[in-house]
């Protein structure tokens, strides 16, 4: 009997520890909330990958088209979305482009676009870069 009693104060005492170390507080109840331009972004990256999902990538300008195509799609949906490449950024990434050293197996062109595809699929700013897209919207 005193075992059973002595089990339950530790089992109860245990789900109360649980409890109060996994409680919320108020300040981290708040909801994180995506932006409109990532709720896009994630829309049109899901909408982007089921268009080239049935693609052969065996060979090198396979896998070439296929990015490609994923990239375009991409642009159209979120073109569709109301939103456009920012001028800013293609200013930023060509004064990047020509600033890093030439490689052999890299052209300009070549690293711009690379470089264009990755940061298309950013949605929220970096201090020192700006956004791949702005809304084409009026404000």
């Amino acid at each position: 009997m005193k075992v059973t009693f002595a089990i339950l104060i530790s089992v109860l005492l245990l789900a109360a520890y649980w409890i109060n170390m996994n409680r919320i507080t108020p300040a981290e109840q708040k909801t994180y909330q995506r932006s409109a331009l990532a709720e896009a972004g994630n829309a049109c990256e899901l909408i982007s990958e089921k268009a080239v999902v049935q693609l052969p990538e065996g060979l090198e300008f396979q896998r070439l088209e296929k990015a490609g195509r994923k990239a375009r799609v991409l642009q159209i949906c979120m073109r569709d979305h109301g939103y456009q490449e920012n001028s800013a950024w293609v200013q930023f990434a060509k004064r990047k482009v020509e600033q890093t050293p030439k490689s052999n197996s890299v052209s300009q062109d070549e690293a711009y676009e690379i470089m264009r595809r990755k940061h298309m699929l950013i949605y929220q700013a970096e201090k020192n870069q700006p956004l791949y897209w702005v809304s084409s919207k009026p404000t």
